[in-house]
């Protein structure tokens, strides 16, 4: 009789302990799917967006860069965008800076803005379908303040990065 009893506390120790890893393991397997579905949703994003350079302005320390969305994935949150610059000043010093950015409409020094979302190449048709989300389609104008200022008559170079890790880079 003493022996049923141990076997049986016996097994239930263990049917306990089994129950526990299977509740674990599920646990683990849920966290691992819901982190798949992520990547897949971010990795799907990344492949729906392409992005082009339009034109490039750059004179004393202003620089613009234009970019058409030729994706299917709309953009916004420039605030986690990214902008990094490399380019020699007049004196030949090379710099390469990440760059801030602003909300302000005239950035400061070493900082960056939008300076307008616009439907055609010209910039002379401002976007009236959902403001300040950079759609497919539209053109979206970057204006950069680099202190020191670029020498002028050298390519420099500019990366842009949006928030979902799509980058496009240029020479200005």
């Amino acid at each position: 009789m003493a022996n049923l009893i141990v076997t049986l506390i016996s097994v239930a120790v263990i049917l306990a302990g089994v129950s526990s890893m299977a509740q674990g393991s599920f646990r683990s397997m849920d966290g691992l799917s819901d982190a798949w579905r992520q990547m897949e949703v971010r990795a799907g994003s990344i492949a729906r967006t392409e992005l082009e350079v339009v034109s490039t302005y750059h004179s004393g320390s202003r620089v613009d860069v234009t970019l058409k969305n030729s994706g299917q994935t709309s953009l916004q949150d420039f605030d986690a965008w990214d902008v990094v610059a490399e380019y020699y000043e007049n004196s030949g010093t090379y710099h390469q800076l990440w760059v801030a950015y602003t909300t302000e409409s005239l950035p400061g020094d070493n900082q960056w803005t939008v300076t307008g979302i616009y439907l055609n190449d010209a910039g002379s048709q401002p976007e009236v379908f959902q403001p300040d989300i950079f759609d497919p389609g539209e053109r979206l104008v970057i204006r950069m303040r680099l202190v020191p200022p670029p020498k002028n008559g050298a390519d420099h170079h500019a990366v842009i990065g949006t928030a979902n890790g799509v980058s496009v880079s240029t020479i200005f």
